[in-house]
């Protein structure tokens, strides 16, 4: 009795072990996972961006494009990092009056993120914040309104909220709300312009692609 015993109770256990690995590779990991993000939104800056020659300027709303790596540390919390590019013109706040000159705005953000929902979740919630360098490029031979205005880089903060939901075990849908936070002042013929307070709100959404975990 006890030889039957022991083979079919070995064979109980070799059969749970096999139904745990395929269960275990069905399901999205737990611990770290990589992912990388291409997205495309819109970015709203809600401040003049600077007052320069008795003119204050600012930039319209506009489209971003960009792409973002995450790094999942567990089931609840992830690092993201970010790029962005978004094309622009200034434009003269009293008169209205756009010039046809090229402002360029390039941003690299670092952001740690803390998910109300987990991330292995058929649908995800999560808050974040962390710093980001937004970076303002003038183009060359613009109007006289920015002549000797110099490209710049203004550093700061950034908080934000992001959801998912997963197509599938491999892509997700990724929607995110951001606020970039920074103090802007640039390098100009005579000085520095006036420093002022920016809140850059962006909202984007793209297709997360995992090539680990997630």
């Amino acid at each position: 009795m006890r030889s039957v015993a022991r083979p079919t109770l070995l064979a109980l256990a070799a059969l749970a072990a096999s139904g745990s690995a395929v269960a275990q590779s069905g399901a999205p990991a737990t611990k770290t996972g990589f992912s990388i993000t291409p997205y495309l939104g819109v970015v709203i800056p809600t401040k003049d961006l600077l007052n320069y020659n008795s003119q204050t300027t600012k930039l319209p709303i506009g489209f971003v494009f960009g792409g973002r790596l995450g790094i999942g540390l567990g089931q609840r919390v992830g690092i993201d990092g970010d790029v962005g590019y978004s094309p622009g013109s200034l434009e003269v706040s009293s008169t209205g009056t756009a010039y046809n000159q090229d402002v360029k705005t390039l941003t690299g953000a670092g952001k740690l993120t803390f998910y109300l929902i987990p991330r292995t979740s058929p649908f995800w919630l999560g808050v974040s914040g962390g710093v980001g360098a937004v970076r303002h490029t003038f183009a060359a031979g613009g109007a006289a309104a920015t002549a000797g205005l110099k490209s710049g880089t203004n550093v700061g903060g950034i908080v934000g909220a992001s959801a998912g939901i997963r197509l599938g075990r491999i892509l997700a849908i990724n929607f995110g709300a951001e606020d970039y936070l920074y103090n802007a002042s640039f390098d100009a013929t005579g000085g520095t312009t006036a420093v002022q307070k920016q809140h850059d709100v962006r909202f984007t959404g793209g297709i997360r692609i995992p090539f680990l975990g997630f």
